[in-house]
């Protein structure tokens, strides 16, 4: 008997860990293989406003728009191949990308200001330990069909 805190499943529903094994298999390799590209495009950017003399905290934010645009446009073809109009989806995708900055952000913060870990190690450990928001995020409602 489930707890009364849980909604009662449906017969033949085999719950939440076997949702999120499917939501994981091909699709998670595509999005693995399209945040790699936005993995080298969020640390070149970063990498280069910091050469340039910007702050790190600063930087963030051309690495966070060049890492979602291209993103967004593999993700939307490749990943998910979505036919939506652009839009609303788009406008998710963006959100989902600001809960990505923040989480980012934060993790950075923590690495850089807290652990004293160089500026562009934290942050390639940072966009890491966002992926799984950008993944969840994007397949359950961004580009949700």
């Amino acid at each position: 008997m489930q707890p009364a805190s849980q909604p009662p499943r449906r017969p033949g529903d085999p719950g939440v860990g076997h949702a999120i094994r499917r939501l994981s298999r091909p699709q998670g390799v595509r999005y693995i293989l399209v945040g790699g590209v936005g993995y080298v495009v969020n640390l070149a950017a970063f990498a280069g406003a910091v050469a340039l003399g910007v702050d790190a905290y600063a930087a963030l934010i051309p690495a966070f728009l060049g890492n979602t645009w291209s993103n967004y446009e593999l993700n939307r073809r490749f990943t998910f191949r979505s036919r939506s109009a652009r839009g609303g989806e788009a406008t998710r995708y963006f959100v989902v990308g600001l809960a990505c900055l923040i989480t980012n952000y934060t993790t950075f913060h923590v690495l850089f200001s807290l652990v004293g870990i160089p500026a562009i190690p934290a942050q390639a450990m940072a966009v890491i330990l966002g992926l799984p928001v950008g993944f969840f995020g994007s397949k359950l409602w961004a580009f949700a069909r």
